[in-house]
């Protein structure tokens, strides 16, 4: 019994020697059965792979050495069969699921020793060229001459190009294809097009254009609301229906400017060159406009409902407006080397910028604090903050599950808050930033009070994260709830609280870290607060306990 799929051979041994296997899953031919010495039936039945590489095989056997079957993804043509002796994986993928399955139960039948007499077993010699080669997904013929008139095409062809061969009827050899995505049967005589269609499940792209009488248009990446209005157009038109209300255009040739394609990308380095007059190309997706000494964002830019990718450095921005809620799309935002000195809270809480945005650059300008409600923007990656007045992150940093770089060097960043130890990411740099030397734990002792009745409320307000604004409370309201504090359990406190400083390691939140000074260290004080007494036992009992 044989079957044709992908494997990768995986040594269980190699990991513990601390050696990493970059291996890489080769076509394969896999059979079952008995060395072509040995009787039928008393042999010793085998496993054997055949690659292009090694055609006369590997041979593993079966009979009480199979120490276990992954057949999750089975379906998917997917599955792994554990050797005892050697201490090998074999990985296989892109294999037929029913012969799949065939193969796996005669596997588990002769490892237990039950009889498979009956069972057509194969001859296990080595693998012809043809068993073993990578098949053929991709062919092209351009000629005539070149076409297959005697061979058949390879049965797992992805992408089929034939032109130039007078052909008048699509060969029927071609519906057998059953992985075939991609047809391209241009400059043809093609005349009909038959139902056998059906039969092609797999196909994604079909090109039929200077095929004898028919003319195909394709419409990609058209407006949906235009598209449906002039293919309504177009079906009334050709059953006769009355149009004469509705204005049509004037058949003239068209400008270079209505077919030439969309530009997407733009870049603007020099005041001369900043488009004063003409407005910006109403398709953009990346646009760069630096050293044009802006003073503010150009209302124009938010007309760009494609936009996501949007850099402004090096010039002298002042404020961020509230017309960002019109970049639906945008995803990077690049404001560094600017004269910005406050992010604004409601550009944070835009359900787009939650959503979408993943970058977010505001380094080299004069921003003293970060508002709390960067935490809510969900889908960060990257964070950059450098050469800035920071005193401290936003207490509930922890938040951004998906922030993996993180740069803030050089602010005036003194201590950590301690939601910061929630963070993993793979790149974190504070350099230059006046951390104390020696960081010793800590704690404040004092009378506990009961919080008043504005805590108790302020802090169910922040633990449920309800959102409020200006427009909900008085401003005052506002500023204290921003001003909240994350406890070390993960609830949040203001004035009834304890305050208390820790030693924390850097190098436990990211693999790549950045030394915080010129003498490589890497130690940084975190600052904690404790909402209650039970809270304060907990920490004097273990400071390194983060339970939450």
């Amino acid at each position: 019994m044989r079957i044709k799929c992908e494997m990768d051979v995986v040594n269980r041994v190699l990991p513990s020697m601390n050696v990493k296997k970059g291996g890489k899953a080769c076509h394969t031919q896999l059979s079952i059965g008995r060395k072509p010495q040995s009787d039928n039936k008393e042999g010793v039945l085998f496993i054997m792979a055949c690659t292009a590489k090694d055609r006369n095989g590997t041979k593993f056997q079966i009979r009480d050495n199979v120490e276990q079957i992954f057949a999750k993804f089975i379906n998917e043509g997917k599955a792994t069969i554990r050797l005892k002796d050697p201490p090998q994986d074999l990985c296989l993928c892109k294999a037929d699921p029913l012969q799949l399955k065939n193969f796996l139960t005669l596997i588990r039948k002769a490892s237990l020793g039950e009889n498979i007499d009956k069972i057509n077993l194969s001859t296990l010699a080595p693998a012809s060229n043809k068993s073993v080669d990578k098949p053929k997904t991709k062919m092209s013929v351009t000629s005539r001459k070149d076409y297959p008139l005697t061979k058949s095409f390879p049965s797992q062809l992805e992408y089929l190009h034939v032109s130039q061969c007078r052909m008048k009827k699509i060969d029927s050899r071609i519906f057998q294809l059953k992985k075939l995505q991609h047809l391209d049967l241009r400059e043809n005589v093609i005349e009909e097009l038959p139902s056998t269609f059906s039969q092609l499940e797999n196909l994604q792209e079909l090109i039929l254009c200077y095929t004898g009488s028919y003319k195909i248009l394709y419409f990609l990446q058209a407006d949906p609301l235009q598209l449906k209005n002039f293919l309504t157009l177009i079906r009334k038109a050709s059953l006769g229906e009355n149009i004469d209300k509705i204005n049509l255009s004037t058949l003239a040739p068209a400008s270079n400017k209505s077919v030439d394609k969309p530009k997407t990308k733009m870049s603007v380095t020099s005041r001369k060159d900043y488009p004063l007059t003409k407005s910006f190309p109403s398709q953009l997706e990346y646009l760069h406009v630096s050293q044009c000494r802006m003073k503010k964002i150009d209302s124009r830019i938010f007309q760009l409902k494609k936009l996501q990718h949007l850099d402004l450095r090096e010039n002298v921005i002042e404020e961020l407006p509230s017309t960002f809620s019109q970049l639906e799309n945008l995803q990077e935002l690049i404001l560094c080397a600017n004269k910005i000195q406050n992010l604004p809270s409601s550009l944070c809480l835009l359900p787009k910028w939650k959503q979408f945005l993943s970058l977010l650059d505001l380094s080299n300008n004069g921003i003293t604090l970060l508002p709390v409600q960067l935490c809510e923007l969900d889908n960060l990656v990257t964070l950059k903050v450098d050469e800035n007045k920071l005193e401290t992150f936003p207490p509930t940093i922890g938040r951004l599950k998906r922030l993996k770089y993180l740069s803030a060097s050089q602010n005036q960043i003194k201590t950590l808050p301690c939601s910061f130890m929630q963070l993993r990411l793979e790149h974190l740099d504070l350099f230059n930033n006046p951390f104390a030397d020696d960081t010793k734990s800590d704690l404040e002792e004092t009378e506990w009070q009961a919080p008043s009745l504005v805590e108790c409320c302020a802090r169910m307000i922040r633990k449920n994260r309800l959102p409020y604004s200006e427009e909900d409370l008085h401003t005052h309201l506002c500023r204290y709830l921003d001003s909240a504090r994350l406890c070390w359990c993960g609830g949040f406190c203001f004035e009834r609280c304890v305050r208390a400083t820790a030693s924390f390691s850097l190098k436990t939140l990211s693999p790549t870290v950045s030394a915080v000074d010129m003498r490589g260290r890497t130690d940084v004080p975190i600052l904690l607060f404790l909402c209650s007494p039970q809270c304060q036992r907990k920490y004097k009992t273990n400071p390194y306990a983060y339970w939450r």
